[in-house]
């Protein structure tokens, strides 16, 4: 690999880290959709997932809380463990292209319909209720196309959670789902030891870029969080479809 590629990829790391730093979310799918510009999919997507778990802890212990999201959303997560499994399976037995192009098209289309509702928030009745089947879909989603937001970004939104209790929930599930991801790689012979050296020392550039994004996190209030979240997703579904 040229040394040029590899100043891109490190760039890619600090620009996804800063995103993932103000919002909570978004690393992977912005890694992927910037690598995806220079690189084969099947090349970006190991690069991504050792920094996307790093930026995920360091986010996770700015947020706190870690406990009580735990305690909370414990059965959310259980759930989306069977769900990323078959997820794995859809992608290494179909087409997942299609998957990500109407995955584009879903987050796109709600981050329109959140900017516009603005104060919707779900019944706890009903939100207990969603907890298995958002863990379920949520795996389903990211095995197959790598993206890990949907339908539990929007799930947590309707819950009107503080910004650091959003952010601990949210990176809980991406932690898990990526450790999950990796070994899954491994086993199919996607990660080489070039590929994970590259990956591991992409720790630093995205540790460096985490904190800033933090910080500027922390100026927002409940409804600008909401706002950045929303537009990240939007964001989100656009790299999705242009790169599916």
């Amino acid at each position: 690999m040229e040394p040029t590629v590899i100043v891109y990829i490190f760039l890619s790391y600090a620009a996804a880290g800063y995103i993932k730093g103000m919002s909570g979310l978004g690393f992977s799918t912005v890694c992927v959709g910037i690598m995806a510009s220079f690189l084969e999919l099947t090349t970006a997507i190991p690069l991504v997932v050792i920094p996307s778990i790093a930026s995920c802890l360091l986010v996770m212990i700015e947020a706190g809380h870690f406990r009580k999201a735990v305690q909370r959303f414990a059965v959310m997560y259980l759930f989306t463990v069977p769900g990323l499994l078959v997820g794995l399976w859809l992608l290494v037995n179909t087409e997942g292209n299609l998957a990500k192009y109407v995955l584009g098209v879903v987050l796109s289309l709600y981050g329109v319909w959140g900017l516009l509702n603005p104060t919707f928030e779900l019944p706890n009745s009903v939100a207990r209720k969603l907890r298995g089947p958002t863990g379920v879909l949520t795996g389903t989603i990211h095995g197959l196309t790598g993206a890990a937001v949907m339908p539990m970004v929007p799930y947590l939104l309707s819950l009107g959670l503080r910004n650091d209790m959003f952010v601990q929930a949210v990176n809980i599930s991406f932690v898990m789902s990526s450790v999950i991801v990796i070994l899954a790689l491994g086993q199919l012979g996607y990660v080489s030891l070039y590929l994970l050296a590259i990956s591991i020392a992409g720790i630093v550039p995205v540790s460096l870029a985490v904190r800033p994004g933090v910080l500027a996190q922390r100026r927002l209030s409940a409804n600008q969080f909401r706002t950045v979240i929303l537009a990240v997703l939007i964001g989100l579904g656009v790299n999705l479809i242009l790169f599916a």
